[in-house]
């Protein structure tokens, strides 16, 4: 109360932030502390790559979140996007209705794991090849014929831009229509699957782990 008065202690860089605990891979999970500073030295790390790759997040950018809370991954981004005044959404839990959410939220960035891009994958090449032999063919001419543009260094916006509406929007709508950088964690990216999702997502892809 009033009369009982304590000084204010400032957070120190040194001091527990949180504790996350292992993924249990080699044994029983273990809780690992995690200090302000080595939260704030994530935050700084991926500050730093947005900005030389002008990527950098704004308060116009919309986060979705549906990896697990208890993941790394997912709350250091939350982090950055709190540190830049970007929006957060969330999914309501339930697989069946994730699309749903995506579409509603209409994020500009996308976070997941190789296995979350792997089914992307899989699930769009399935509907191409249902699609019939010549539908097939158009959409490998766009592919191949943007990948080259890619490979050339050509921007996004200036590698195929007539295919990026013809063919390959129906993707990027999937997406909520608005992704503008893709980006995975936690393990490696099949590089397959990284070009494939540079492509066909019309956004920059980035991953880390």
């Amino acid at each position: 109360g009033k009369k009982t008065r304590y000084e204010p202690s400032p957070p120190k860089k040194n001091d527990i932030c949180t504790i996350m605990y292992t993924s249990g891979t080699t044994g029983e999970p273990k809780g690992v502390l995690l200090t302000n500073e080595n939260i704030i030295a994530e935050i700084s790390t991926i500050d730093h790559l947005l900005l030389i790759t002008d990527k950098v997040m704004t308060e116009t950018d919309v986060y979705f979140s549906f990896l697990p809370l208890a993941h790394i991954f997912d709350r250091v981004i939350e982090e950055y996007c709190i540190y830049r005044s970007a929006s957060i959404g969330f999914w309501r839990g339930d697989v069946k209705v994730l699309v749903e959410d995506i579409a509603e939220l209409k994020p500009t960035i996308f976070c997941g794991v190789p296995r979350v891009f792997d089914r992307i994958y899989t699930g769009i090449n399935e509907k191409i090849s249902a699609g019939g032999a010549l539908r097939k063919k158009l959409f490998d001419f766009a592919y191949n014929y943007k990948l080259s543009n890619l490979q050339k260094g050509l921007k996004q916006d200036k590698a195929a831009p007539l295919f990026d509406k013809l063919v390959f929007s129906k993707v990027k709508q999937g997406l909520g229509g608005h992704v503008r950088m893709i980006l995975s964690g936690a393990a490696p990216l099949a590089k397959h699957v990284e070009e494939f999702l540079r492509v066909t997502s019309c956004s920059v892809v980035i991953q880390g782990y």
